[in-house]
């Protein structure tokens, strides 16, 4: 049988699906892993699967790969980032927590993304994070918000700003063209693919920000959010992250 392309009505009954899909789920509380039932404070997954996510507690400070140790990495001792002050990640890039986020990004699984803000909130609170005036999701570019309907690093970040009270700023940082995805690439093709995509719209009326996305790999689109940020007048920036991936 031969496969058959998605008319626009087929898009918009999918997308229709899907919103209901996932507004069942939010109010059903199921696990985010095995489906089954779980509390509204069990932040989106049952106890055993939440139990088994790979928790990046021990890392550097400066670039969140792990360590024995809550310390400084050599390569951050010897190279340390003058833009970026710290990043933090609650998990390595794993499974299950590859899943889990390729269904955030992939499948419109926003109940997801907000579980994970919710976990960055208990984090940034429980372990005495220095909270930012504001919080800056990495941007999307408008056509790529367009196919997937929504920016993961937005849904991440509301909730974790709710929890905080603090802004979300939306305005200040635009990305101004479509980049290839940085899946895949090498670490010198993610730095020459992200370098000059974003632009600042206007002058920065606070200090501290930290900066939302859901992975950080090779830092380079954060680097490249944070060297811009840092030119506007910013102080300091900070990294938060679901995970931390590896290549």
């Amino acid at each position: 049988m031969e496969k058959q392309e998605l008319t626009r009505n087929d898009m918009a009954v999918n997308l229709i699906a899907t919103e209901i899909v996932n507004k069942w789920r939010k109010h059903n509380c199921l696990c985010g892993l095995c489906g089954v039932p779980v509390s509204r404070e069990d932040s989106g997954l049952c106890k055993p699967c939440a139990a088994d996510l790979p928790k990046n507690d021990r890392a550097c400070p400066g670039c969140a790969v792990p360590m024995p140790a809550p310390l400084l990495c050599p390569e951050c001792l010897q190279h340390p980032n003058h833009d970026i002050t710290s990043i933090f990640t609650l998990y390595r890039y794993e499974y299950p927590i590859n899943r889990l986020i390729q269904a955030m990004k992939y499948q419109a699984r926003t109940d997801i993304a907000c579980s994970m803000g919710n976990q960055l909130g208990l984090a940034a609170l429980g372990q005495g994070l220095p909270i930012p005036d504001c919080i800056i999701p990495v941007p999307l570019h408008r056509s790529r918000v367009a196919e997937r309907g929504y920016n993961q690093a937005l849904e991440i970040a509301r909730p974790l700003a709710n929890m905080l009270g603090i802004p979300i700023d939306l305005k200040t940082c635009k990305r101004n063209r479509r980049t290839l995805p940085q899946t895949g690439l090498p670490a010198q093709q993610r730095r020459h693919n992200i370098r000059g995509a974003f632009t600042i719209t206007r002058t920065p009326n606070y200090g501290h920000v930290a900066i939302i996305d859901d992975v950080v790999t090779t830092r380079a689109t954060v680097n490249e959010l944070s060297r811009h940020l840092m030119r506007a007048g910013v102080n300091r920036i900070d990294v938060w992250a679901c995970a931390r991936a590896f290549f």
